[in-house]
């Protein structure tokens, strides 16, 4: 929540700070829908989200430079992101170094221009770890809430965008093991290929799988069952299952071929779900196994 990760750092910088942070405003917005106008923001946020250790984690971008002001309006520019647990130390080491610093120059933004970004480049670079979940699983909730983050349930109309982004990362995945496959033609490869691609659109259902057995049996039920891609991959799970070691060059080329429809079906799928998150159905239901 964003109010709760400006609670947190309010509470971080004393008064004499905050008085020379003048002209330094803070823009923040928990998706990437702008309603907190984070792109004119001398220092702008915007809420996204990652994938580590198949579990969905609260991101921020953060972006400088953004003003507003007759002749010199100008939307800030993205530098990096960071652990939604960790913006708060972020924004306040950045912060103190900036008001320590920004006296030397006619304006925050010659600061900037100067040195201020690749002063936060390097801070971004220092807070970026995220630890397992078994070692702080706090870093896998938003603030303000105790229990772990998810996009399940969240529309649109709701700042819905970071479930694009999610989509977008288990597709590219699964385009990345394809081109590695088709250099080496090794397995494990094909296997990722084939669970990325299953996976991808599994959060636009609200379902968060923490295994490729979870991920291929949401696969076949919310997706080739309610047909929105083809019956063809019914026998999906069972292909990934049988690829091993022992699988011969015949067998790894038809399980390549298969990842390649069946990215390229999940994607059609995709391109054709409209702006409320609704899939158009492209096949008979109930042919899902």
């Amino acid at each position: 929540m964003s109010r709760e990760l400006l609670k947190t750092l309010d509470a971080s910088l004393d008064a004499n700070e905050l008085e020379k942070l003048k002209g330094m405003d803070i823009n923040i917005n928990g998706c990437p829908n702008s309603c907190g106008q984070a792109p004119i923001g001398f220092i702008g946020l915007t809420g996204m989200t990652k994938r580590i250790d198949n579990r969905m984690v609260p991101f921020y971008k953060i972006s400088l430079g953004g003003r507003v002001e007759e002749g010199k309006t100008r939307f800030n520019e993205v530098v990096g992101s960071t652990p939604a647990r960790n913006a708060p130390d972020v924004l306040r080491v950045f912060l103190v170094e900036a008001q320590r610093k920004a006296g030397s120059y006619k304006s925050p933004y010659e600061y900037l221009e100067a040195e201020g970004v690749e002063a936060m480049k390097k801070i971004i670079d220092k807070y970026s770890f995220v630890p397992p979940y078994s070692q702080d699983a706090s870093f896998y909730r938003d603030w303000g809430k105790t229990e772990d983050f998810t996009l399940a349930g969240i529309g649109s109309a709701e700042c819905g965008a970071g479930v694009m982004e999610i989509v977008e990362s288990d597709m590219a995945d699964a385009e990345r093991n394809i081109a590695k496959a088709e250099e080496r033609l090794d397995f494990e490869s094909i296997r990722e290929a084939l669970h990325y691609a299953a996976r991808a659109l599994l959060v636009v259902r609200g379902i968060d799988p923490k295994t490729p057995a979870e991920a291929f049996d949401g696969f076949l039920k919310e997706i080739v069952g309610k047909g929105l891609c083809s019956p063809k991959f019914h026998g999906v799970k069972t292909a990934y299952d049988a690829l091993n070691a022992k699988s011969d060059s015949a067998e790894k080329k038809g399980k390549l071929t298969l990842a390649k429809e069946l990215l390229a079906d999940v994607k059609e799928a995709f391109k054709l779900m409209d702006n409320n998150f609704n899939f158009q159905k492209r096949y008979p239901s109930g042919t899902g196994k």
